[in-house]
């Protein structure tokens, strides 16, 4: 079967992505896409310049963080490459911060016992 031009771009584009990965999930991304491109070519030239640019945007956006999850986890550490991620610090952060903020809309009264309590700890 051969390759429209777009599949061809899309299969360019593709070597974003880190050779593994590649390996892995390249024939069905790429299966995936030419279904895409032929439903959106129905509806016009627009519509086919919006999918490649969105496509552009997303490998952009995602190869960056599949170098950083294969270089991060190159050993035989597969326990933890779920973790290999930019991100996961901050998220975890973010996630301490909502814990914490729904207990103060839980209990109101002890969160300002204890947070006045830690501010005269703090300031003698």
């Amino acid at each position: 079967m051969r390759r429209s031009t777009l599949g061809t771009v899309y299969s360019l584009l593709l070597r974003a992505y880190p050779r593994k990965y590649r390996a892995r999930f390249g024939a069905s991304m790429l299966a995936d896409f030419e279904d895409r491109a032929a439903e959106v070519r129905t509806r016009g030239t627009l519509s086919l310049a919006l999918l490649l640019g969105a496509t552009v945007f997303d490998v952009a956006r995602l190869a960056p963080l599949e170098h950083f999850r294969a270089r991060a986890f190159r050993g035989n550490d597969k326990k933890n490459a779920r973790y290999a991620s930019p991100r996961s610090s901050l998220s975890k952060y973010a996630g301490s911060v909502r814990v914490a903020l729904r207990m103060v809309v839980k209990n109101p009264l002890s969160s300002v016992v204890a947070m006045v309590t830690i501010a005269f700890g703090i300031a003698l």
